[in-house]
């Protein structure tokens, strides 16, 4: 029952409306198989004379599993499989446990074992379609894809850090330097690097697949800042804006606040903070302390570009009330999806520097700093 449970949660992978019924279903599923282990170590006690070694045995057993989680599973293994792959063999091993149970028990184990263990190997199946290269470090698992073209677009290549987007691009020839996902020209950073004018120093946190590179002019710099050196290393491996770019392109790895820390003011035309599209906030990079260093980097009038697109917060309080406490221009921007050339709905917060605020004083909660932050008010 407890691997039903599990093996359902892992059916609705993806689904955001679901996750308290995910997380729900996860506890039960863990619990129960708990229960289960418990119970069988119990049952395998031996004789009191014998019970120094059985005690050893079992904290050898629990020591292997943390090197196996902890150091063999990361060299081998280029996904987070562990859990599908304990799932089926703890489904395997209650089988075999209740073998002998009678004929209608052990059809009902086996058919649960079944169901429990199918959507776990369909899991590890599915990261495997389409793979290019794939990888995994301290900072995850990440995956480079292909996907056949479609009745409305073409052939694309993604960038994948577990179920998030890092960066998508077409694979036909003519179609290399369109930035799609979600930096498509009717994104506000596509409407904002897409305006004519003099040569212009741009910077990027967060690298991706590199597609905002598509939008750099000959005398242009484009600085990226990139914490994760297999995105830096697959976005050079596998994608070609970096490399077709009319820019100057630099790359500066590790993270992004301590590396602007460390720095000389930039004197950047443009700051674009693209960091938050994924499941976990690195709220060091939204802080008040943090938004006074952009502006350290910034030149005068310059503008910031916070892409906010995500599935889990709503991160315009946040962006709205520092910006407010800074007394410059806050707007929220958003584009619509367009199949026709990969655009993905995005969400975006453009912060004028040369423009004073207008309009009434945010709540101060939402004014993030470095020793107060939360991120329950703005969860969806």
């Amino acid at each position: 029952l407890g691997l039903l449970a599990m093996a359902l949660s892992l059916l609705f992978l993806d689904l955001q409306a679901v996750l308290a019924a995910k997380v729900a279903l996860y506890s039960l599923g863990l619990l129960l198989v708990c229960l289960f282990a418990h119970r069988e170590l119990a049952a395998s006690k031996p004789e009191p004379e014998r019970l120094t070694s059985f005690w050893t045995h079992a904290a050898a057993g629990g020591a292997l599993g943390s090197f196996l989680a902890g150091v063999l599973a990361p060299s081998l293994l280029k996904g987070y499989f562990e859990l599908p792959l304990l799932m089926a063999g703890t489904a395997l091993l209650c089988l075999w446990r209740m073998r002998g149970a009678g004929r209608w028990v052990m059809q009902a184990a086996a058919m649960a074992a079944v169901f429990a263990a199918t959507p776990s190997l369909a899991l590890i199946q599915n990261y495997y379609a389409g793979l290019v290269d794939a990888g995994r470090n301290f900072y995850g698992s990440l995956r480079v894809v292909d996907e056949p073209a479609t009745e409305t677009r073409p052939a694309l290549r993604k960038m994948l850090h577990g179920l998030v987007l890092h960066g998508s691009q077409f694979l036909d020839a003519g179609m290399e330097n369109i930035a799609a996902a979600y930096y498509g020209r009717t994104s506000a950073a596509g409407l904002l690097l897409s305006r004519p004018g003099p040569a212009r120093r741009v910077g990027i946190v967060g690298l991706g697949a590199g597609a905002l590179a598509a939008y750099g002019r000959a005398g242009d710099v484009f600085r990226f800042y990139e914490i994760n050196p297999m995105v830096i290393e697959f976005s050079r491996r596998h994608f070609t804006y970096l490399q077709r770019s009319a820019a100057r392109i630099e790359v500066a790895e590790g993270d992004a606040r301590l590396t602007l820390a460390r720095e000389a003011p930039q004197e950047f035309d443009v700051l674009v903070i693209d960091a938050f599209s994924g499941d976990s906030i690195p709220a060091h990079l939204l802080t008040r302390e943090a938004f006074a260093l952009y502006r350290r980097h910034l030149r005068p009038g310059g503008v910031m570009a916070f892409h906010i697109s995500n599935q889990y917060a709503d991160l315009a309080p946040v962006v709205r009330a520092l910006a407010a406490g800074e007394g410059v221009s806050c707007t929220r921007m958003q584009s619509p999806a367009d199949p026709a050339v990969a655009a993905l709905a995005s969400t975006w917060m453009l912060v004028d520097t040369g423009r004073a605020w207008a309009g009434p004083r945010p709540e101060p909660r939402f004014r993030w700093t470095d020793d107060a932050n939360s991120i329950l008010p703005v969860l969806k």
